[in-house]
């Protein structure tokens, strides 16, 4: 299958399960702001703002490590060796987790009063999320188990689809209790339920996989031995994982160190609205690091370059529409989480064009790991990462949760042109190619036709605005780049997805 066929086909299985997934953790924050308001969402936000820290450390990169150690059993034909590796892997991070969970729940009380300031409630919250560790983190790591056999069906139906329904379903029966409940009981509870589920996957391909062996049971589990090899190659990863985890949640625990639980619950969702568009720059990447490292192993300059460029302009040619969306009605996508969060719709905008700078150079974290430059994006991400706390402490202070937005908004350009020279100064590689023209004329001509139509459709209610605008934007915007003329990859592209969809028909 050609480079262009098979990036589309990974692409949207990964746009499948992540397009459903952030779905329902949609409807999970839509529901949450609308019924407990912004200060029970801003405990649950920073509730599972910490508790995620706590999962990296709990988990020491061992998802990764059993990726690789796995595999490369399985590929030499050491079944058994294989099963070892598993077993020592789960067994190593549920006394990570455990650890980590005692951890949290002694220093929840400091926590809650003293740092955060968030009471009684954020502590609760706190203990039953660390409850939850030990489920998270065997999941995490029996899912990555899962994907050794090179298979992905059951990780994305378990992470991205199984575990979001089980919150929603679990809010949903929270509220009928009380607002404290339902924001103190989701993490856990699906954390138990997922991973009972991803276990028995597991289960499943080892019976069919490795008939042979016997059955995985939990006395083998606690007789297997610590796998030096795999805890020396994973403890690395989570100090990397750390600086990026502490990256992604820094405005949500510097907005709850400077001020309230309310100024936090009225900070996420525009935070996870803007988020909905790293969706897609995720579900390339997927596909697109195990490909150049390929070319890059072959010395394939030419492949390199125009792989480079066609990842950034699909990514580009999804986001745009997206973006346009968003930023043209600000207040109505804000609208839908209840009118107090109206005033947030600012914090939409800059965090939105924050993600779109990280939609068009976001790969070159994955490029330079992949051509074998791991350090040089560790030290950026340190780097980024001090320019980012020193930003929130300087700006949160003064402009609250919009000094949060724009502080993302400068680190996110920084790091990613800071990589962007490093990639054009290694490898030659740079994002622009005159192909981009395409998309970036349609969607320009896109934006003056809906200035025009905005006007009259915004009276209508926000969900049906809402519609109409997704409308308009999304089929001129694909009758345009018809008309501009699509190049011979998008061709093959298309041909792919066809052949894939109605494969049956």
């Amino acid at each position: 299958m050609k480079h262009p066929q098979k990036i589309a086909k990974e692409a949207i299985i990964s746009f499948l399960s992540m397009g459903l997934g952030s779905g329902f953790r949609y409807l999970f924050v839509l529901i949450l702001a609308r019924w407990v308001g912004p200060t029970y969402l801003g405990i649950y936000s920073l509730g599972n703002a910490i508790m995620r820290f706590a999962e990296v450390i709990g988990k020491a990169g061992l998802d990764n490590g059993v990726i690789k150690y796995v595999s490369e059993n399985f590929g030499k034909g050491l079944l058994n060796d294989g099963k070892e590796i598993i077993f020592s892997a789960i067994k190593m991070g549920l006394i990570l987790s455990v650890c980590s969970s005692i951890i949290l729940i002694i220093i929840s009380d400091w926590l809650a009063h003293d740092f955060f300031a968030g009471g009684q409630l954020l502590k609760r919250v706190l203990i039953f999320n660390a409850c939850a560790l030990p489920f998270s983190v065997t999941m995490i790591i029996i899912a990555s188990a899962t994907q050794s056999f090179k298979l992905l069906k059951y990780k994305s139906f378990v992470i991205n689809i199984f575990v979001p329904i089980i919150s929603l379903l679990t809010i949903l029966m929270g509220l009928q209790i009380s607002n404290e409940v339902a924001i103190s009981i989701p993490i856990l509870f699906s954390s138990i339920f997922g991973c009972g589920l991803i276990a028995f996957f597991l289960m499943k391909l080892v019976k069919i996989k490795m008939s042979h062996l016997d059955k995985i049971n939990l006395i083998d589990i606690t007789r297997s031995k610590f796998s030096v090899d795999l805890l020396r190659f994973s403890y690395p990863l989570m100090f990397v994982t750390i600086i990026g985890t502490a990256m992604h949640w820094m405005d949500i625990y510097m907005l709850g160190f400077f001020f309230d639980n309310t100024t936090v619950g009225m900070y996420h969702p525009p935070a996870r609205t803007a988020g909905l568009m790293r969706m897609i720059l995720i579900a390339f990447m997927g596909i697109f690091s195990p490909i150049l490292s390929e070319l890059y192993s072959n010395n394939d300059r030419k492949g390199m370059v125009s792989l480079y460029h066609l990842v950034v302009r699909w990514i580009m040619t999804i986001a745009l529409p997206l973006f346009l969306l968003i930023i043209l009605f600000p207040k109505k996508v804000m609208f839908l989480f209840g009118t107090q969060y109206q005033e947030s719709y600012m914090i939409l905008s800059i965090l939105t064009t924050s993600v779109l700078i990280q939609t068009f150079i976001g790969i070159g974290g994955p490029t330079l790991t992949m051509t074998g430059y791991p350090k040089i994006n560790f030290i950026n991400s340190i780097i980024v990462l001090l320019i980012n706390l020193a930003l929130n402490i300087y700006l949160i202070p003064i402009y609250t949760g919009l000094g949060a937005a724009i502080a993302t908004l400068i680190s996110m350009s920084l790091l990613g042109l800071i990589r962007s020279i490093e990639i054009w100064y290694i490898l030659r590689l740079q994002p622009l190619s005159y192909k981009l023209i395409k998309p970036f004329f349609a969607i320009f001509v896109v934006l003056m036709v809906m200035i025009f139509i905005k006007p009259f459709i915004m009276p209508f209610h926000t969900i049906i605005s809402l519609i109409i605008a997704s409308i308009i934007i999304g089929i001129s915007f694909i009758l345009l780049l018809w008309l501009i003329g699509f190049d011979e990859d998008d061709k093959q592209v298309i041909s792919a997805l066809k052949a894939m969809f109605f494969k049956n028909k």
